[in-house]
């Protein structure tokens, strides 16, 4: 006995009933799919592959320019909101700004890595680091002591650099900003 060229013959030692035979045979056939559903189904699979690539392509972007934006406001808070280009220190009185021919109004360059930024130094700031600090109401108190003063220590301008001038410089180093002082 060959190979059946067809499962399905009448011609086996085994027949089959033929009810069988005819079910088995409409099983194998493919139904035909009519050109225009066929066309309909797959342009709706495109239509909808292409729109959940096309929103993944913007939530991608999307999160990239909130990063950027976000990164953007954090860099600008961090580095440029310290320095407002020619401003007054808010650390020294308005009455205890020396005018600008006795040397106290001294100019600091800003960030390296921007363009120079030229803020205005308070009286108070003794080492001329741009911060008002207990160092510089320390450097003064030696000072006194040791008697080795320089004249524009002389903050409070009364004309003698003393123990008031080391306070108003510490009290201006501790003062907190927006409360009570």
């Amino acid at each position: 006995m060959s190979g059946p060229s067809n499962p399905f013959s009448e011609q086996d030692d085994n027949p089959l009933p033929p009810r069988l035979v005819a079910d088995l045979k409409a099983l194998r056939r493919t139904p035909a799919v009519p050109p225009a559903v066929d066309r309909a189904i797959r342009d709706q699979a495109r239509y909808h592959f292409t729109r959940y690539r096309r929103i993944q392509i913007w939530r991608r972007v999307g999160g990239g320019i909130a990063a950027a934006a976000v990164l953007a406001i954090g860099f600008k808070v961090a580095v440029f909101d310290h320095f407002d280009g020619f401003r007054k220190s808010e650390s020294a009185p308005r009455a205890a700004m020396a005018p600008p021919s006795s040397g106290a109004d001294h100019y600091q360059a800003g960030s390296p890595a921007t363009q120079p930024v030229r803020i205005r130094l308070a009286a108070e700031d003794i080492d001329r680091n741009g911060v008002v600090n207990v160092l510089d109401a320390f450097t003064v108190a030696r000072g006194i002591k040791s008697h080795h003063t320089e004249p524009a220590w002389d903050v409070n301008h009364d004309g003698v650099i003393d123990q008031q001038d080391v306070d108003l410089i510490a009290m201006t180093a501790v003062r907190v900003k927006g409360g009570v002082q």
